[in-house]
């Protein structure tokens, strides 16, 4: 909830946004993302809803982190990373977004973590 105390936050396959469960109500996801977010009745509009913390956050870009993005286009969870970058571009939040072919795996988030870090750190060496 405090964006300005971080240089840059990243989602590797992450849930960044429930369109999917306003599109499709009886998804089989409904229950893993109640155990994340608690009840999904009470979310939308929260300040654990991923598209208000992201209004909110458009109020104040220069406050904001680095935000990385990098998803499998095989994933389940697919789409809702395009549909949160699409969100930040539509506000004004820079954000930068990644998607190859990949899964929800850590073949996947082992290439974008080097991304993410490089981006941040500056280049890594290889092992």
């Amino acid at each position: 909830m405090h964006p300005e105390l971080y240089a840059a936050a990243a989602s590797f396959s992450g849930v960044l946004s429930l369109e999917i469960l306003k599109l499709n109500p009886d998804d089989r996801r409904r229950e893993e993302f109640t155990l994340l977010f608690g009840d999904l009745d009470r979310l939308s509009g929260s300040a654990h809803d991923p598209a208000t913390w992201l209004q909110r956050a458009a109020q104040n870009p220069s406050a904001l982190p680095y935000l990385f993005i990098a998803v499998g286009r095989q994933e389940d969870l697919y789409p809702l990373s395009g549909y949160f970058h699409a969100a930040c571009q539509s506000l004004g939040v820079k954000s930068e977004y990644h998607e190859e072919d990949g899964h929800h795996d850590w073949f996947l988030w082992d290439r974008h973590i080097r991304q993410f870090l490089a981006a941040i750190l500056g280049p890594i060496p290889e092992p």
